[in-house]
């Protein structure tokens, strides 16, 4: 279960890290990519989430 939460998580991250990249791309071209930035903060929130909530239920199950 732990491998595949974190597989999951390692290939949302590799996902985040590409948008990342579109973003620096864009911003070295001299373009302002709002759209991308906006997408990029809701993926950012998302793993932030799922980071919380992996590590809350893994804390918890150390402790019971």
């Amino acid at each position: 279960m732990r491998r595949r939460i974190v597989r999951d998580l390692a290939e949302k991250l590799r996902w985040t890290a590409a948008l990342l990249d579109g973003v620096a791309q864009k911003l070295d071209k001299g373009e302002e990519p709002v759209w991308l930035i906006r997408q990029l903060v809701v993926e950012l929130c998302d793993r932030c989430k799922a980071l919380v909530e992996w590590y809350g239920d893994n804390i918890w199950e150390q402790r019971g």
